[in-house]
């Protein structure tokens, strides 16, 4: 009964440890969306729509930087 215990506890201890490493994976993979949003468009584009379009999300803004 002692072993079944044990065993149990293991794997309990298991599931812990791969379910924070699956927590550091998914916080990891949505810290670099985050910071990678946006670098489709220029710096130009940035500034121009900030200038010309501030209200207009920078999708639809770039879109009209080059006429």
């Amino acid at each position: 009964m002692a072993i079944n215990i044990t065993k149990n506890h293991l794997s309990v201890l298991q599931m812990k440890k791969l379910l924070r490493i699956t927590t550091i994976i998914i916080i990891l993979i949505i810290a670099a969306l985050y910071f990678l949003d946006g670098l489709e468009y220029t710096e130009d584009e940035r500034e121009w729509c900030k200038e010309h379009r501030p209200l207009l999300p920078i999708d639809i803004c770039a879109k009209e930087f080059g006429y």
